[in-house]
């Protein structure tokens, strides 16, 4: 028999995945302006508005210098794999919470099986987003948010 609910069950899958899907949006945000500020600064058209200006080869300098940081701080920080990694785990809870709208109440124990196994491939939580998410699964359930300490 499972030790958690029906209802627990709907709410640690839909608090996951919101906490995945702002994690997702978070590094995709931050990859897309890393991207794009990257592009202009190395693009020949904004350094062709340098002309006229004084010092240029010290302004393009430091425009390389700003673009190769930005580049460098996507790479060294993992963004990409981050980003990956929390639209892969979404994508997973998605699909647990779809199995468990269609398992049956006494094979229970086989979708908490299944969260407790996903949970253990989980990184270690971020406490700032894993509190936003669950205050915001909280509200869309239409339940009271408690103060609450440990894991997920």
């Amino acid at each position: 028999m499972a030790e958690l609910t029906r209802h627990e069950l709907q709410f640690q899958a839909r608090m996951n995945i919101r906490y995945h899907e702002n994690l997702e949006r978070r590094y995709g945000n931050w990859l897309n302006w890393t991207s794009f500020v990257s592009f202009i600064l190395s693009s020949a058209a904004f350094i062709a508005l340098l002309e006229t200006i004084p010092y240029k080869s010290w302004i393009v300098a430091g425009i390389a210098l700003i673009a190769a940081l930005l580049n460098g701080a996507v790479l060294a920080f993992g963004m990409l794999g981050k980003f990956s990694l929390h639209a892969d785990l979404k994508r997973q809870w998605i699909l647990l919470l779809s199995r468990l709208q269609t398992t049956p109440d006494d094979r229970l124990v086989d979708i908490e099986t299944e969260l407790h196994a996903l949970n253990a491939r989980e990184p270690a939580a971020e406490r700032r987003w894993l509190n936003q998410a669950y205050e915001e699964t909280c509200t869309a359930l239409d339940l009271h948010a408690v103060p609450h300490t440990g894991g997920r």
